[in-house]
């Protein structure tokens, strides 16, 4: 292929182009034409986010240097599996396996791009297949810091908000496990282009252990809506908000609840990551009281994973 390393690979991504569109969607479209597994929806699915997009450019370029200064080639389809198989030679053992791995998914999108572009397939499944299982052998594991927070961090960090809407969106999300998308776009009296009703579920005990709770509904990613419980006073609260509101909505700038969360923590002087760590404190918590309540650990996991609006287990990722 003619053309610089940057006009190739910007060739690639334009063949992967699909930011603006719904990556759920793209997904269902892909399972309904025939794609099985990880890979071949990989290959007939878009980047939907500029990170994603980003992160395929530069582990591209990192293996068109590579076969530059190791194979004197600079053209994109001159990339095969055995470059491949050098190249990441080159990187297991000195990096962490998860690192290789995220290398290997942007590579199989990458390829999809490719075979659309040169309507021919690359065939790099089988090698990075093989590099990932080599590199969970060798490669040293480097474990994330924890992500849980105590309870009294939590509340220090919520007393520490000094925007009231911003302080009662935390508090819901402290409780339900929210992510901040969902706590900041809450509805009543909702019905969905489906003509599905969503809202206030009302409160009544938790099947599992028992506690009186309140219930609502959320919208997650991919316009998934899900019910999720939280603390009967704050329920009540939120019940008089949505009442007094005229599109029956409680909403707060997503942007404006993450600065306030961040300035919060500084001032309480809890070292955080963001929001989203409430989301693993609040897992971990939620497993820890079902088994108390008598659930088995892998259903306890499940549950948690489900009303945490996820439809695999997150358990290595969410429970540390």
């Amino acid at each position: 292929m003619r053309g610089s390393q940057k006009y190739q690979v910007k060739m690639v991504m334009q063949q992967l182009e699909a930011k603006g569109e719904s990556r759920h969607a793209g997904k269902n479209e892909a399972r309904a034409e025939g794609a099985k597994g990880s890979h071949e929806i990989a290959q007939r699915t878009g980047v939907h986010s500029y990170n994603h997009e980003r992160g395929i450019k530069s582990t591209l370029n990192a293996v068109l240097d590579f076969q530059r200064a190791n194979y004197g080639k600079a053209d994109i389809e001159h990339i095969t599996p055995d470059v491949l198989g050098a190249f990441f030679a080159d990187r297991i053992g000195n990096v962490s396996a998860s690192t290789i791995k995220i290398d290997c998914a942007r590579l199989s999108k990458a390829e999809g791009g490719l075979k659309s572009l040169f309507g021919h397939d690359p065939n790099w499944y089988s090698t990075l297949q093989e590099v990932k299982g080599i590199s969970r052998d060798v490669s040293p594991r480097v474990e994330p810091p924890s992500r849980y927070q105590s309870q009294d961090n939590r509340a220090n960090i919520n007393a520490n908000i000094t925007n009231e809407k911003c302080q009662f969106a935390n508090r819901i999300a402290q409780e339900a496990g929210l992510r901040v998308k969902e706590v900041c776009n809450i509805r009543d009296n909702y019905t969905d282009r489906h003509g599905n009703w969503h809202g206030l579920r009302g409160i009544h005990a938790d099947p599992l252990t028992g506690q009186e709770k309140g219930y609502i509904d959320v919208k997650g990613k991919g316009g998934k809506w899900r019910t999720v419980a939280i603390e009967v006073e704050t329920y009540k609260e939120l019940e008089k908000r949505l009442s007094e509101s005229p599109n029956n909505s409680f909403s707060v700038s997503t942007r404006t609840y993450s600065y306030n969360y961040s300035a919060a923590a500084e001032r309480a002087g809890v070292e955080t990551q963001g929001p989203h760590d409430d989301r693993h404190s609040w897992y971990q918590d939620r497993i820890a009281e079902l088994v108390e309540a008598g659930v088995d650990f892998q259903q306890a996991c499940d549950i948690g994973d489900h009303e945490l609006g996820h439809e695999r287990s997150m358990y290595d990722i969410y429970g540390r």
